[in-house]
């Protein structure tokens, strides 16, 4: 889901990300973002109020493309592979913003992003429960299980790329989602 923005706006973006895959937010300094985009802080100020409007624009696009993705979630059966398309538009949605998935999954103690990313998620399968007539005493405490897992294959995908391929994840997610949920 590539959008067009003004270049300079992802510019600082970009600069954003770099610096906040090697430190927390309170070790960046706009001046540090400008100075890596020969931008002006004045020019910075123009697109946000600053670093925390930053970082909270980008988690709710990043939450929003993903709730987008799986709109239909909760009408799909997740009874074999070709039932987790949306799983599988998530992972290339991933691995499209990985330095910027990287950043918010290192970060996860004190941005709020994973417990957003877990709520959207278990969302999914709340409805998903409503559209099967399913009603489980323990469903908080199951979705809590499985969306903590769900994330974690998602991020271990993340860093292992290049040796774990898309249908593994798949499988372990269905996996995941057979013996807990189903």
């Amino acid at each position: 889901m590539k959008r067009s923005y003004e270049p300079r706006k992802q510019q600082i973006e970009n600069a954003f990300i770099a610096r906040y895959l090697e430190k927390d937010i309170d070790g960046i300094s706009v001046q540090k973002i400008c100075d890596d985009i020969s931008m002006s802080r004045t020019s910075f100020y123009h697109y946000y109020s600053d670093l925390y409007e930053l970082l909270q624009e980008l988690m709710d696009r990043c939450i929003k493309d993903l709730k987008a993705l799986n709109t239909d979630f909760y009408r799909r059966d997740l009874k074999n592979i070709e039932d987790l398309k949306t799983c599988c538009d998530t992972l290339y949605y991933i691995r499209d913003h990985k330095e910027l998935f990287q950043a918010l999954l290192k970060h996860r103690g004190t941005n709020g992003f994973v417990y957003r990313w877990k709520k959207t998620i278990a969302d999914d399968f709340r409805k998903k429960y409503v559209y099967h007539n399913r009603n489980d005493s323990g469903l908080y405490l199951i979705l809590e299980m499985t969306t903590s897992a769900i994330i974690g294959l998602y991020e271990y995908w993340l860093y292992h790329l290049d040796e774990v391929s898309t249908e593994d994840i798949l499988e372990a997610i269905l996996f995941q989602v057979c013996h807990t949920l189903l």
